[in-house]
């Protein structure tokens, strides 16, 4: 709801308000309600606030007293029982915005007492005034962002890179930004596509201190959601039960999540995720809006049985076929890295763009569900896959066993040299997240555990490329994604269940790419209580939307261009990567020279813009 930003001056340096009012200033676009600003001495803080509780000044940032400041981004969706308890130890409120009930709870309780008794989504600066430290803290799941850099001692913070710019310039990662071709970066937990920025972690903090190194830890881990008792409970329900429960734990996480006092609405695209949101928001979230990106890819008319089901008006956001090259500077701009895994970003800006001249401020979407619920066609078909490679890696694991060197001789390498790179440029995170899982879910054996530990490396790994996209893109138009399924009870409700009740067999043919099993079975039963079949039962399409596949680049397009320089490529490559690169590929690529020419080179976004209107096209198929 926010967009946030500070500095921890070290040696007792005080800070610069004209730097901070710079920071905040890029950040405007997040919080066009209140802009606000502190400065103490050494720290300085800043908020560009987007109101959804309490409208009033009362829920102003930076909120602080004598002794506490704090800018918070994000919901706290219980903070009414949190004020509760409060108000029975004493505590007075001047207002009911979750910013307050969270400035009191951490003074009050302090950080690492507080923090677990939190449901919500948060990235947010806790400052001691009396002790000159910050507290800076991001949510379970990292719904929220924070990013930040040390600096000739200094230490900044903000919610997005470019607002650091005035503490120290941005420097593109040339590592990063070669292998972003991959998507490595969109996933990195504690990169960013910047020298020295990082990510503050998901259920990470870390306690600022001037003169010390910051040391993110984690103070939630998604391992710590896994539990054997749960797991074992949901297994002994039938799937009536199991699904009645799924619907009942998503009926409270709508309602949670459709609080506040500003409007809301639900995006749906007519797949069961988000329509089964749609069929349980409240009256006050019931608005429904449509991403159409024409073509045959165009979902409009499944999310026009959605609402005709439902009763209630459509409201359409078009992506002609030109937008693609209309809008890749300005979201690649607000994304701050190459938009290489979600090109549906583009049209997802255009929607949230399209909702908040609408008044809306907040929205509802369906992200989460495929990861908890085995909702991508390669996850769903992955016990067939193993059943059919069984023989071959009953071989390989007896080949590797035979003595010395022939052993290693007759092994096959599981994972390509371009695979390698890739994990090494990402820390090898999602193999330790993967060995990390398994291992949580070791009272099942190692086959089974792998596959419920699946769930976690979604749900760590893919999950984040989602979440950015949709703050930076909803964000970019001052609109707030929430996400029911990411709700603390439906996670851990996610993570447990077995995922025989995710991975039904069926009777009919049904998706493709894994036919006769039913993918997000559960899901597809609690919605059947509400919706007609041919919306519970749709084939997930997962926001298509003619992207990279479509994109053709001339010569001009790299001329004195970022990538050339970077690589140092001659003019034969550029000749190849125009005539004889696979274009999905040089496309991905292009998407690194749209990057590099704003961040790298400094241009403006229009002058990329119509950089890329003039020397790349759309093709028709």
């Amino acid at each position: 709801m926010c967009g946030i930003a500070g500095v921890l001056r070290a040696e007792g340096r005080a800070a610069d308000p004209t730097v901070l009012v710079a920071m905040r200033r890029a950040l405007d676009h997040r919080g066009p309600d209140q802009a606000g600003a502190l400065v103490d001495g050494p720290l300085a803080m800043a908020a560009a606030r987007l109101s959804l509780v309490d409208l009033t000044d009362a829920g102003a940032q930076p909120f602080a007293d004598d002794d506490a400041a704090l800018t918070f981004n994000g919901e706290i969706y219980n903070h009414r029982s949190l004020a509760a308890a409060l108000a029975a130890e004493g505590v007075a409120f001047r207002g009911h915005s979750d910013t307050e009930v969270l400035f009191h709870a951490l003074g009050r309780w302090g950080v690492e007492a507080t923090l677990p008794r939190l449901r919500g989504m948060f990235a947010f600066a806790y400052a001691d005034r009396r002790h000159g430290t910050v507290w800076l803290v991001r949510d379970r799941l990292g719904i929220k962002p924070l990013v930040w850099t040390e600096h000739g001692g200094d230490i900044a913070w903000a919610s997005e890179a470019k607002a650091l710019a005035p503490v120290r310039a941005l420097a593109v990662d040339p590592v990063q930004a070669v292998f972003a071709v991959t998507g490595r970066i969109e996933r990195s937990a504690h990169l960013s596509a910047f020298t020295d920025v990082r990510r503050l972690p998901a259920g990470h903090l870390a306690k600022l201190q001037p003169g010390h190194p910051v040391t993110p830890r984690p103070w939630w881990r998604l391992v710590d959601d896994v539990d054997e008792d749960a797991h074992r409970g949901l297994g002994a329900l039938g799937p009536e039960a199991q699904a009645d429960r799924l619907l009942t734990l998503l009926d409270e996480a709508t309602a949670a999540t459709s609080s506040g006092d500003a409007d809301l609405a639900t995006f749906v695209s007519g797949g069961v995720d988000s329509a089964l949101l749609a069929a349980l928001a409240p009256e006050r979230s019931q608005a429904l809006y449509n991403a159409d990106v024409g073509g045959d890819r165009s979902e409009r008319t499944a999310a026009e049985e959605v609402a005709a089901h439902l009763g209630r008006p459509l409201a359409v956001a078009p992506f002609p076929s030109g937008a693609l090259l209309d809008d890749w500077a300005l979201a690649t701009w607000h994304a701050e890295a190459p938009v290489v895994t979600h090109v549906n970003a583009l049209p997802f800006r255009r929607l949230a763009a399209t909702a908040r001249a609408d008044g809306v401020k907040a929205a509802l979407t369906g992200e989460g569900a495929d990861e908890l619920f085995y909702g991508y066609g390669q996850a769903a078909a992955g016990g067939l896959a193993r059943v059919a490679t069984a023989p071959v890696d009953a071989v390989r694991r007896a080949v590797t066993r035979l003595p010395g060197p022939l052993g290693a001789a007759l092994a096959r390498r599981t994972t390509s040299q371009a695979d390698f790179l890739v994990d090494l440029a990402g820390g090898f995170a999602s193999r330790h997240l993967a060995d990390e899982a398994a291992e949580a879910f070791s009272f099942l054996p190692p086959s089974e555990a792998r596959r419920h530990g699946e769930v976690l490396v979604w749900l760590g790994d893919h999950l984040p490329t989602l979440l950015h996209r949709n703050d930076a893109m909803g964000m970019a138009a001052g609109l707030e994604a929430r996400f029911p399924y990411l709700d603390e009870d439906v996670v851990a409700f996610g993570i447990n269940l077995p995922v025989q009740a995710k991975v039904a067999v069926g009777r009919r043919l049904g998706d493709r790419r894994h036919p006769f099993l039913v993918d997000k079975a559960v899901v597809r039963a609690a919605a059947g209580r509400c919706l007609p079949p041919t919306i519970a039962r749709r084939e997930k399409l997962g926001f298509p939307v003619h992207g990279h596949d479509r994109i053709r680049t001339t010569r001009a397009f790299w001329a004195e261009g970022y990538v050339v320089d970077l690589l140092g490529l001659p003019t034969s490559a550029v000749d190849h990567l125009v005539e004889g690169a696979d274009p999905y590929l040089a496309a991905k690529l292009a998407s690194v020279e749209v990057f590099g020419r704003l961040f790298a080179h400094g241009d403006d976004v229009d002058t990329v813009t119509a950089h890329v209107r003039s020397a790349a096209r759309c093709t028709d198929q």
